[in-house]
């Protein structure tokens, strides 16, 4: 089993280091999935459900989730890094928050009157909230 370096780092810290099989997310052109040996690769990350598929230190192999909101993505020589806008581990989401910030943003929403780059910050912050309320869901935490 190939694997490379893997780095998941947000502005406050770094939320993953270690040897990846392989990572899938979303970028502003759609999903992609990374293994070793990739070709280099530069883009901007999206938001959705970063899945590293990574390797523990006695050699298993785990799967693990994190809710992801923009930011970079670089692979070269086996060594990616991430650099996330916001990113954080499905065990550390905050169900309740994220569901009153998606409301709060619906309800900006609703009463924005034209399609300003203001409005479509709040289209941006809803569609986060969404994606942490559907991964926390998906990932049984309530």
């Amino acid at each position: 089993m190939k694997t490379f370096d893997l780095r998941v780092i947000k502005p406050e810290r770094l939320i993953f280091e270690g040897k990846a099989i392989s990572v899938r997310f979303p970028t502003s052109d759609g999903q992609i999935q990374i293994f070793a040996t990739h070709e280099p690769i530069i883009g901007k990350a999206g938001i959705g459900e970063l899945m590293v598929e990574a390797v523990d230190a006695k050699g298993n192999k785990i799967e693990l989730p994190f809710a992801i909101a923009g930011g970079f993505f670089e692979m070269s020589n086996d060594n990616m890094t991430i650099l996330a806008g916001r990113a954080e581990h499905v065990r550390e989401l905050d169900v309740a928050r994220a569901k009153e910030a998606r409301l709060r943003a619906r309800q900006l929403l609703e009463e924005a009157k034209e399609k300003t780059p203001a409005y479509e910050g709040l289209v941006r912050e809803f569609n986060k909230e969404s994606n942490r309320v559907t991964l926390a869901e998906r990932y049984g935490k309530k």
